[in-house]
Order: structure tokens, then C-alpha cells, then sequence
């Protein structure tokens, strides 16, 4: 079972596509795994990713990534700077200060925005790929991907982020998240 939709924190776009999956294939097939995630909550998520490919983040946040690209490339000097380090806790300890040590960091970053209720809220999600053994995507996998190209404000779609097996919906967030949050 992966998360609801409720439980993610999806801004409106987002939201929109999540619900149109899971009306067109159900739960038995749509598994959300990630939505919004604090700083913390996104340094835990990078820290299994860097763990198994220390060129993640790099590979991940291109250039066309926007202000994430900036922060991207302060997290993988930091990655560099401790290359000996392999424990997942320890990864996302020091990507969390550095995270931390980022001005506004929340704010330009990770596709966040303010809900309505003024709350944190993300315009992007990942999903449990549908793929065989091989990592190819199955029938069904390859209609789900058919799909979510054709959600309303699709900004980008990943089958992989830095070489692993996520699949992850990128919408066109229209408001920043704000320091203030």
C-alpha cells in the first residue's frame, strides 16, 4: 500500500493528476511514494538515493531544474567533500545541515508551494514504477506512463532519477513556497 493522496501534501496540479490516476487504474496499480517533504523529510529521501550512486543528486537535478539545480550542486559538493561516508543516517545528517545552511532553502526548492490553508504543499510526486524484472515497464506500466504525460500542467516525467527505479510527475508550480514558512 503506498500513500494517499491526503498524505502526500500535493498542491493543486499535482493533486488533480494523483486523482486522475488512481480513477483511471486504481490502487491496486497506482502506489504513491513521495509527495512533500520538509527539508529533513528530503534529506532522508536523498540519502537512500546517494547512498547506493554518490553521482545521484548530480545525475537527478540538471540544469533544467531551475533553482533546484543551485542547491543540487551545494549538496553534491558536499557529497564529495564525504565520499568515505556509505551509512544512509550519517548521508542524511550532513545533507540535512547543509540543507539547513542553505538561505530560504525551502522556499526555492523541491517544486514547493503554499495550499490554500497556507500550508507547505508540493507540485510534484513519485510513484512504485510498473516494471518486470528488467526494469522495462510492463503493458500496463507503459499506459500508466501514457497517462501521466497527458495530465494537465505535466511540467516533467522521470522513470528514473539518477539511474534508480522511481517514477516521478513534475507539475508547474505558479506559487512559491514562502520564507516565512
Amino acid at each position: 500500500m503506498g500513500l494517499t493522496i491526503d498524505q502526500m501534501n500535493l498542491g493543486p496540479l499535482a493533486r488533480q493528476g494523483a486523482h486522475a490516476l488512481l480513477a483511471e487504474f486504481g490502487p491496486d496499480v497506482i502506489r504513491f511514494t513521495r509527495g512533500y517533504a520538509d527539508l529533513k523529510g528530503q534529506a532522508r529521501a536523498m540519502a537512500g538515493n546517494v547512498a547506493r550512486n554518490k553521482e545521484w543528486i548530480k545525475q537527478t537535478y540538471t540544469r533544467t531544474d531551475r533553482p533546484s539545480y543551485v542547491i543540487a550542486c551545494a549538496l553534491q559538493e558536499e557529497v564529495y567533500r564525504r565520499a568515505e561516508v556509505k551509512d544512509r543516517a550519517e548521508i542524511e545528517q550532513y545533507l540535512y545541515a547543509a540543507l539547513q545552511s542553505i538561505p530560504n532553502a525551502e522556499a526555492i526548492s523541491f517544486h514547493c508551494l503554499v495550499d490554500v490553508q497556507g500550508q507547505p504543499a508540493s507540485e510534484a510526486f513519485d510513484l512504485l514504477p510498473i516494471e518486470d524484472a528488467h526494469g522495462m515497464p510492463t503493458a500496463e506500466g507503459y499506459r500508466v506512463i501514457a497517462s501521466i504525460r497527458r495530465l494537465p500542467g505535466l511540467d516533467a516525467f522521470l522513470h528514473r532519477e539518477g539511474g534508480l527505479r522511481i517514477w516521478h510527475a513534475q507539475f508547474m508550480a505558479k506559487t512559491p513556497i514562502s520564507k516565512e514558512v
